[in-house]
């Protein structure tokens, strides 16, 4: 078994759907698609939250920006209520 890290690795990873991914390596934009959420939706939807974001950063880069400890901390943010 060959083992895939780094950034190749998460693109390996990116291939599958999204729900299987960690959600280190998913983009704003590319779960918002997959969820079917407007990414303008889902980006006024973090900052009503509080979360700055833009749509080219990964769940982990705007968890880890914004003081928050797991990256599905905004998926259940994006989640519609």
């Amino acid at each position: 078994m060959v083992s895939l890290g780094g950034e190749i690795g998460c693109v390996a990873r990116a291939i599958v759907k999204y729900e299987d991914v960690t959600p280190c390596c998913v983009t704003i934009e590319q779960y918002c698609a997959e969820q079917q959420i407007d990414i303008e939706k889902g980006i006024d939807l973090l900052k009503a939250k509080g979360i700055q974001a833009s749509p080219n950063q990964t769940l982990r880069e705007v968890a880890n920006e914004n003081g928050l400890t797991r990256p599905s901390d905004l998926i259940e943010m994006l989640r519609p209520q």
